[in-house]
Order: C-alpha cells, then sequence, then structure tokens
C-alpha cells in the first residue's frame, strides 16, 4: 500500500501517466520506490562478438541515416549474448540509438556519429529536466535499464545544433541530450571526444558504477553542460579535458517535493586529474537541484583554467 500510495504522489507529481509510454514504462515503475538500493556491479559477460555497423549497412557517407544499420548490429549483438560494435572511419547521420545489456559501442578514428537534425528521429519517454521527470527527446545515445554498456573511442560523437536550447511553453519537450543512460549499472565511457550546443553531453540518471576516463568535452552556449551526474551512486571520473558554455560538472539528484519523495541520492563521487574551462556558471556545481541529497563527493589533482562563478 505504501508504494502505490507513493506511486500515486509521483503520478500526480508529474501530471502524466508513466505506463503510457512502453519504452520507459519498466523503468518508471520503479521511479517511485522511496529510496534507492546499492546494487551490486555486475559481473560482465564474456564480450568475445566484434560486429562492424557497416556489415549491416550503414553508408558513413555524413548523408545517408544510418540510424537503422546502427541499431540492427547493436540488436544482434545484444542478442547473441553481448560484444563490441565498431564504427569505423566515416561520418554516419543518425537519429537515437539504444544501446543494450552488454554491450560496447566503439568509435574507431575517424568515425564520427552526428546527430540528425531532425526531433522526430528522437523518441519521446519520461526523461530527466531540471530535477524532474517531464516527456522529452531520448539522448542521440541512450539507454534503459541496461547493464554492462559502454562508448568508447578514440572516435567523436557530435551533437546536431539545431537540436539545443531549453523547452518552452510553444515547445514543452526537453530537447534531447548526447548520451543518456537511465536506470543502468555498470557504464564505461573512454577515450572519445564530444561537441555539441546548449544541451547537455553526457547525462547518466539512476545510474550506478559508472566510470568516465579520457574524454574531451566541448559545448558552446546556455545550457550547454559537459557531464550532468543525475541521482547515480559510485561514479569515478578521471582524466577529462572539458569546456563549455555552461557547467563543465553538474551533481543533482532531484527538485523540490518530486525529489523529496523519490530520494534517489547522488553519492561516492570521485573527480580527479581533470582539466575545465566553463563560461557561464561553474567548473564543478554541486546543485541546484539537490532535494535527494549528494553524499562523499571527492575532487583532487584537478586544473581549473577559467570559472565565470
Amino acid at each position: 500500500m505504501k508504494n502505490a500510495n507513493t506511486r500515486r504522489s509521483f503520478l500526480k507529481l508529474t501530471g502524466q501517466s508513466l505506463l503510457a509510454i512502453p519504452v520507459a514504462s519498466s523503468l518508471l515503475s520503479q521511479v517511485a520506490v522511496a529510496a534507492p538500493t546499492t546494487a551490486p556491479k555486475p559481473t560482465p559477460s564474456p564480450l568475445s562478438l566484434t560486429l562492424n555497423v557497416r556489415d549491416f549497412g550503414a553508408a558513413g557517407d555524413g548523408t545517408t541515416k544510418d540510424t537503422t544499420a546502427i541499431q540492427q548490429a547493436l540488436d544482434r549483438c545484444w542478442v547473441l549474448g553481448g560484444g563490441e560494435v565498431r564504427v569505423p572511419a566515416g561520418n554516419y547521420l543518425t537519429g537515437a540509438i539504444a544501446l543494450k545489456s552488454n554491450t560496447i559501442l566503439r568509435f574507431e578514428k575517424d568515425a564520427v556519429l552526428l546527430g540528425s537534425p531532425d526531433f522526430a528521429d528522437y523518441p519521446v519517454m519520461q526523461v530527466r529536466w531540471e530535477g524532474k521527470w517531464i516527456p522529452g527527446h531520448v539522448g542521440l545515445i541512450y539507454a534503459v535499464e541496461a547493464n554492462n554498456i559502454g562508448v568508447v573511442g578514440p572516435g567523436k560523437i557530435r551533437g546536431n545544433h539545431a537540436l539545443g536550447g531549453r523547452p518552452t511553453p510553444e515547445s514543452p519537450l526537453r530537447h534531447p541530450a548526447l548520451i543518456e543512460p537511465i536506470g543502468c549499472n555498470g557504464l564505461r565511457f573512454e577515450d572519445f571526444a564530444t561537441d555539441y550546443f546548449r544541451m547537455w553531453s553526457l547525462h547518466p540518471t539512476y545510474c550506478q558504477n559508472i566510470s568516465i576516463k579520457n574524454l574531451t568535452i566541448r559545448s558552446t552556449g546556455g545550457n550547454g553542460d559537459g557531464i550532468d551526474i543525475d541521482s547515480c551512486q559510485h561514479v569515478r571520473i578521471e582524466g577529462c579535458d572539458i569546456n563549455t558554455g555552461d557547467d563543465c560538472i553538474s551533481l543533482k539528484s532531484g527538485r523540490g517535493m518530486e525529489g523529496y519523495t523519490l530520494l534517489h541520492t547522488t553519492e561516492d563521487v570521485h573527480i580527479s586529474n581533470c582539466t575545465f574551462a566553463d563560461s557561464i556558471f561553474a567548473c564543478i556545481g554541486i546543485g541546484s537541484e539537490t532535494s535527494g541529497g549528494i553524499r562523499n563527493v571527492r575532487i583532487e589533482h584537478c586544473k581549473f583554467t577559467f570559472a565565470n562563478t
């Protein structure tokens, strides 16, 4: 009865029926749990399979939409038990693609993932925006309740600058982030570069056991955060070079009554050996959404070259 009451309270807060959005129904049935549980890091399965997106029809010419080909490669990898999907040199225009458990997406040297300029290429589900769950477009690379996943370089991921910005009364859906795992455990982001405009680059939400290493993150304009850690636990960020138009790193845990009700903390975050430059707000910001609590944050051996606050 307590869980049911909590769930009804959350639905009243959002004004949305979360179960009306099938892609997120499994994850969001857990959103109303009063306190997060600390899950052990999942045991990785042997990642022996290697697939190439070219073998699934990806053109890599910067004009053809390669969404279907890349997604087919990722789905095939997952169905066969996991492994690595390789993206060779080329320019791959794509809409949103979904990572599934036990799958690594590797961008090889001179491989560039280009985000489609069409909002229709980014499905709509419940996403987190400034500490609250609202309807919005999923990230260019996203995952929901997947374990042992990763994106690795040395290639590049470029969001389409036409998609950046904030929701407005005329356009209330949240704009797509660049990379957005939700409710995942065991994440690895290493050795690639990103470029985006006026929207968040890496936004893990309700995730655990996250390793972020050696990323080069560039964004311009207000709202162009680098890394937003949102109600996540056991996070390691090291060796990153982040130069943004907004916060380089922002730690969040929910806002207002919704944040207090859901009570998902951000905790055990270690940031080390990074270089930061921020043109508007903070190199590392705690908040402003902190209703779920933030604790055990350690920052060391970092270089702050510019910050406006």
